[in-house]
């Protein structure tokens, strides 16, 4: 399921936020943890992945590394008054996931993308940072 995909790659793209490395290894990880998971009752990534999920949440996390400076140059350009050190971890990487999804994975419309965003910043962070949030993407989709 798309949406539990989307929230594995933001715990990826929060991971690297906080412990920098190398994605590959991170990414070796989570498909390995995930593998062993079922046994688990509360697993720390929701996704179970396969197939079409497995590939999102690998496209997903290499793509903001590999197009990191352009994404968080839209994230600066549209603070509204903010600096980037201001803002929390978990807002950078929602923000990141839904501004590489905008830009560059033309199938999954740029409200969806947003929507999610929402919800995700919400459920880990507070509600003022779903606004915050939406209040980003809304410049960044124009």
């Amino acid at each position: 399921m798309r949406k539990n995909a989307r929230e594995d790659a933001f715990r990826l793209l929060f991971e690297q936020l906080v412990n920098e490395g190398e994605v590959e290894e991170k990414l070796t990880r989570y498909f390995d943890t995930v593998a062993e998971r079922a046994e688990e009752e509360e697993p720390f990534y929701v996704n179970s992945p396969a197939g079409e999920d497995n590939s999102y949440v690998k496209n997903v996390v290499e793509g903001v590394q590999k197009e990191l400076a352009t994404i968080d140059g839209h994230i600066q350009n549209n603070l509204m008054g903010w600096e980037m050190e201001r803002v929390s971890k978990i807002s950078i990487a929602v923000l990141r996931l839904a501004i590489y999804e905008i830009l560059y994975m033309p199938d999954i419309p740029a409200q969806v993308s947003a929507n999610e965003a929402v919800t995700i910043a919400k459920k880990y962070d507070s509600p003022a940072a779903g606004s915050f949030v939406n209040g980003v993407l809304g410049k960044v989709i124009g």
